[in-house]
């Protein structure tokens, strides 16, 4: 669509782009009339359910929607930290103001008092598991960790884990899902990823970790104390038993060893606990212990 563009930035930003504004000026009049005593129950979801959509109004949220448009029209701009919806001046909650009272309800419901809402003090708001392990972190549905923490919003979540006492792992819960089915996010945690923190690079890797890819197959050189043999790379998860030398992109090269089970493929790093193949299935292996 030749006008594509323009129609973005009407939904978006109709006060400065009037051409195809007709669905941003709507939205933004139905949080008008939510604010006359009375029509409080007004939302601009209402636009966008129909009878014939009904089957998708559980899915339909106008925020997300004009978060994910936003995205599309400006790389810059970060979803659940760049200012937008306060800024229309209908005393509209900000994302982060969303995630706090998301936090606050879930730790008031749950934990009998073991857990309490924690925040870094701008964006991110969460709380500590009950066995002290793991940072729940009340995410924005369109936010994803980089290894290479080479966004604002990964880095901001790492180092706002490592300052948390005893903390190993973190999570993201998306903040859709918690503000619809706080119980269903509770007693199905497993479905979301579990990320370890140690695992994360800053990008600044020594440079014999640099140098491991680029050495010659079959070539033998000398890592952490031990020798080991270049091999073509392949998928961790269907090779053979034995000591190996691992990577996958934005993590520096680790040491795991491998255990083939009947059914069940084992990949555990040295002094760590075995990995979830969900979250690691882009693992390969570089060399073997010779």
């Amino acid at each position: 669509m030749k006008e594509w563009s323009d129609l973005i930035s009407g939904c978006i930003d109709p006060v400065n782009y009037n051409k195809f504004s007709k669905l941003g000026r709507f939205l933004r009049d139905e949080c008008k009339r939510a604010q006359i005593l009375g029509q409080e129950w007004r939302s601009p979801d209402l636009l966008l359910k129909g009878f014939r959509n009904r089957h998708l109004h559980p899915l339909i949220d106008w925020r997300l929607g004009l978060d994910l448009l936003s995205v599309v029209r400006d790389s810059t701009y970060i979803p659940g930290v760049t200012p937008y919806f306060e800024d229309w001046g209908l005393g509209l909650q900000s994302s982060q103001e969303e995630f706090a009272e998301i936090a606050k309800n879930y730790c008031s419901a749950f934990g009998d008092g073991n857990i309490i809402p924690i925040t870094d003090g701008s964006y991110l708001h969460g709380w500590i598991s009950e066995d002290r392990e793991t940072l729940d972190i009340v995410a924005h549905p369109l936010w994803e960790l980089d290894h290479q923490m080479r966004d604002e919003v990964s880095k901001s979540i790492i180092i706002f884990a490592r300052k948390q006492a005893f903390v190993k792992n973190v999570r993201l819960l998306d903040s859709f899902n918690l503000s619809r089915r706080m119980s269903w996010v509770r007693n199905n945690s497993s479905l979301f990823l579990e990320y370890e923190i140690s695992f994360f690079s800053d990008g600044t890797c020594g440079n014999q970790n640099q140098l491991i890819p680029e050495m010659e197959v079959g070539s033998l050189f000398d890592y952490e104390g031990e020798t080991w043999k270049r091999i073509l790379e392949q998928d961790v998860w269907s090779i053979k038993k034995g000591t190996y030398i691992v990577a996958k992109d934005g993590i520096s090269p680790f040491i795991v060893k491998v255990q083939v089970l009947p059914g069940n493929t084992r990949v555990k790093p040295i002094g760590k606990s075995p990995l979830i193949k969900n979250q690691w299935a882009s693992l390969k292996v570089l060399a073997v212990a010779n």
